[in-house]
């Protein structure tokens, strides 16, 4: 009976490592399947991280272009307004620019020649004008047709009706 007993131990010790081995199995089956979605996910955090930065990349380069070419027609405008013989405080005062400002504008074309520099009073008064109403009236505008004559004109008019 002794053998029978070891014999049925043996069988008994057989179920219970094959159950362990069988739940050690399952357990590593479990976890080499979480290990995978694990490592999917960390591939598809770095793609779209990836995308991400290739975006940013665009969206700064474009919009460094649009500020580039806003900077340009800024500039432009400056020099535009030295080149009608507005002198540079003045400039920077209309404009709200700063002097450095005004330097990258002028230094963006430095064969420009020298404008006479003139006020906005200046320009009004340069008009050929015979009659003192008549340049209050649009003589300014009529004479320049342009921007800082009319705001000129448009003061001018706003100074004659507040004083009558």
């Amino acid at each position: 009976m002794a053998e029978k007993s070891t014999a049925s131990r043996q069988v008994s010790a057989r179920e219970r490592a094959r159950t362990k081995a069988a739940e050690y199995r399952q357990r590593e089956n479990r976890l080499e399947a979480l290990a995978v979605e694990y490592f999917t996910a960390a591939d598809l955090m770095e793609k779209v991280y990836a995308q991400r930065d290739r975006e940013v990349e665009a969206a700064e380069a474009k919009a460094e272009r649009t500020a580039a070419d806003a900077v340009a027609a800024s500039d432009q405008v400056v020099r535009t307004m030295l080149d009608a013989g507005v002198q540079r405080g003045e400039v920077i005062d209309r404009l709200g620019c700063t002097p450095a400002d005004m330097r990258r504008a002028t230094a963006a074309q430095p064969d420009r020649p020298p404008a006479q520099p003139i006020s906005i009073g200046d320009a009004a008064a340069d008009a050929p004008q015979t009659d003192p109403d008549a340049r209050v009236a649009g003589g300014a505008r009529g004479a320049g047709g342009d921007a800082l004559g009319d705001a000129y004109a448009t003061e001018q008019e706003e100074a004659h009706a507040f004083a009558s």
